[in-house]
């Protein structure tokens, strides 16, 4: 987050700050879980870089679902990561 002062206000969002799905390592929770780690970021005026966005179709609610229903999982996933 450092790097986010560094780069002041007109280069921010070419700061990219990493949100692991799999939540390693992190106070979050696995999955929908970093949909915290998004909206802090979002509070921040920062750019995320989603690490194992395939989480809900390997792991989550998308795992051995049709494929529209899958579609639909995966949609739902990144709606709750990045609220409007």
């Amino acid at each position: 987050l450092s790097s986010l002062e560094l780069a002041g206000t007109s280069r921010r969002f070419d700061v990219y700050v990493g949100v692991d799905v799999f939540a390693r390592g992190v106070k979050y929770n696995a999955g929908t879980g970093c949909a915290v780690a998004t909206s802090f970021l979002q509070n921040l005026g920062a750019s995320a870089a989603i690490f194992a966005p395939g989480w809900v179709l390997e792991c989550g609610s998308g795992k051995n679902k049709s494929v529209d229903e899958a579609k639909i999982e995966d949609s739902i996933f990144w709606s709750m990561l990045f609220k409007s």
